[in-house]
């Protein structure tokens, strides 16, 4: 059984700032009224500007069977229309490793 829940997307174009703020909490569980076997946390502002979507990450936990992994630092991803993905996120574990 897998869970996904996708918090309020709040539109922030009214703001002037072209920007949507998004809450994403996901989990996976293999089997019904169980503990997630992995779950993620994510908080980011999306911007869509010609053919690329930038997303700025503050927020990124992600928790799999026997470790925790959080964003380094805030981060930035980009995708754009011909396939091209760039990122540097970076998570690190609860003793600060890569």
């Amino acid at each position: 059984m897998a869970r996904l829940t996708l918090g309020a997307d709040r539109d922030l174009a009214r703001s002037g700032q072209g920007e949507s703020e998004v809450w994403l909490q996901a989990a996976l569980a293999s089997g019904a009224n169980k503990s997630p076997d992995v779950s993620l946390d994510q908080h980011f502002f999306q911007k869509g500007e010609g053919s690329v979507l930038t997303q700025y990450y503050d927020r990124y936990d992600l928790q799999v069977p026997g470790d925790t992994y959080s964003l380094q630092a805030p981060a930035t991803a980009k995708a754009s229309l011909d396939g091209t993905l760039t990122s540097d996120i970076t998570l690190i574990d609860a003793k600060a490793r890569r």
